[in-house]
Formats: C-alpha cells, structure tokens, sequence
C-alpha cells in the first residue's frame, strides 16, 4: 500500500498522542482480554497487532500477560521495513486507531481486505473507530458496511465515548 509521505508521517504521528498508546490497554486490546476471560480466545492465539506503533506498547503488555505468539506490525517510521505479506496468517487480528487515520475510502477498504488476507477463516478481528482523529469522512455506519464487505462478520459492537469497537469474524 502506498501513501504520501505527509500522510504517512501524519498517520504515524497519530500513533504517538497521548492516549493512542501507553501502559495501559486500548479498548481493543481490553475487548481481546474479555474473549481470553470468557474462553473465546486462548493465550496461545496466533495474534497480529497490526498498527502496533514505534513502541508495540499493547504487544507488550499482551506478552508480559502470557500471551505466547503476539507479532507487531506497522508502517513507516513506526515498522521495521517488512509487508504485511510477509506475515502469516493469524488467529487474531488487532486493530485499535487505524482505521480512522486511512485518508480515503479506497484506502481503508484496501487495510481491511489486507487484514482478512492474514486473518485465518473464522478468525476474529478487533477493531474500532475512535471519535478522533479521524482522517476521513468516516461513521460508525458506513464503517461497519465496509468492513462487512471485505469478508468480515460483526459479531459484537460496543459503543463508548470513545467511539466504536468492533470484533468480527472472518469468513
């Protein structure tokens, strides 16, 4: 996928606000702890942190956790230079503040169609569509029809003012 170099360094910087990442869990990664506690998801999922930011800070906190195959990924300043399609395919996907930062449609739809290539077959992608930033024009709506669209079955919704998380199915 390829982005300009100022939305690409813009997206990159959303990663590091305060609040996007830190010690703490995301809304994502706490909707991964929920299915672990409720036995949906066990610890030795095969788990993709795609977005992980310079830091993997919600990687981290899932391997001091016991989570066994948790991999990070992200673009730009915030990779380390592999493509997506370099990974395996995974149990879990994470998303948290990605899809908000997409500068058009196109794009976005492109991220989730990548996603649901390296999601195995009834695997679960968490995702979610914070209040802001947000890059493009961009609703809750519209944003659970497109990730329908590119192969995905939302199984669950939660609404917060923090805006929406999503876990879906891959089918």
């Amino acid at each position: 996928m390829s982005y300009t170099e100022e939305h690409l360094a813009r997206m990159n910087r959303s990663g590091q606000r305060a609040g996007a990442v830190g010690s703490r869990p995301t809304l994502v990664t706490q909707a991964l702890q929920s299915l672990e506690r409720e036995g949906i998801v066990r610890k030795d999922a095969k788990v993709l942190d795609f977005g992980a930011g310079k830091r993997a800070a919600q990687t981290a906190i899932l391997r001091n956790e016991g989570w066994k195959d948790v991999t990070p990924y992200d673009i730009g300043t915030n990779g380390n230079g592999e493509e997506l399609e370099d990974f395996a395919i995974y149990d879990v996907v994470l998303m948290s503040n990605v899809l908000n930062v997409q500068p058009t449609i196109e794009k976005l739809r492109e991220v989730l169609y990548q996603v649901w290539r390296n999601t195995r077959h009834r695997g679960i992608l968490i995702c979610n569509l914070p209040r802001e930033p947000r890059y493009g024009p961009y609703e809750a709506g519209q944003m659970s029809q497109w990730i329908e669209w590119e192969g995905f079955q939302i199984t669950r919704t939660h609404r917060s003012g923090a805006g929406v998380v999503w876990i879906c199915e891959a089918v």
